[in-house]
Parts: C-alpha cells; structure tokens; sequence
C-alpha cells in the first residue's frame, strides 16, 4: 500500500524519489508517533517516535517532523540495513528520546 499524495511529502534520497508521512492516530500510546517512508519499489520503512521534543500535525498540541529530521532517521536506517531501492518486507525501527534509532 502506498502513502497518498495528498497526505505524505516528496524527499529525494540517495537517488529515489520516496514520500513521507506521520501519524498520531494510529498508536494508543499519546506520547508516540509513527513515521513512515517509502518508494514504489523498495523497501517501507515504519519508525516509531518518541514524540517528547518532536512536533506532528495533528489533534491537541502541535508537533513538527521536518525533513532534516527525517533524512537523517533514513540515513541511520540505511546503516540499521534498510534498503529503500530495493523490495523487502517493512523496516521497523525506534527514534528514541536520546535520537537513537534502533531495531524493533
């Protein structure tokens, strides 16, 4: 399933044209988010945040996932062994609260 148009961002990484998008909606926990990136070809990668000092669009207060913030969670991902040009099952990480992104 891809992201919508319409409620993702384009990013330009590494060569691929990816989209991006955050959702509070999605987790029972108030204090997390998930944020999700994907191509039409590779691999999605699906990071659950910590969302004490990050700001997402959304219900109640207002938080902001900007794209330095994203790039950076991919470029540790590829190092965690995400690959988004390539097909793959779902890429699951963590961002905790000290930016530290690891495997979940």
């Amino acid at each position: 399933m891809s992201l919508q148009k319409r409620r993702s961002n384009p990013i330009h990484y590494d060569g691929i044209d990816l989209r991006w998008s955050v959702s509070v909606r999605s987790l029972s926990s108030p204090g997390e988010g998930l944020l999700v990136v994907q191509s039409d070809h590779g691999q999605r990668l699906v990071v659950r945040l910590a969302l004490n000092d990050l700001w997402i669009h959304g219900p109640g207060p207002r938080h902001s996932v900007k794209p330095s913030l994203v790039r950076r969670v991919m470029d540790d991902a590829c190092g965690l062994g995400w690959t988004p040009d390539s097909p793959g099952p779902e890429f699951h990480v963590t961002l905790n609260d000290e930016d530290c992104l690891t495997c979940t």
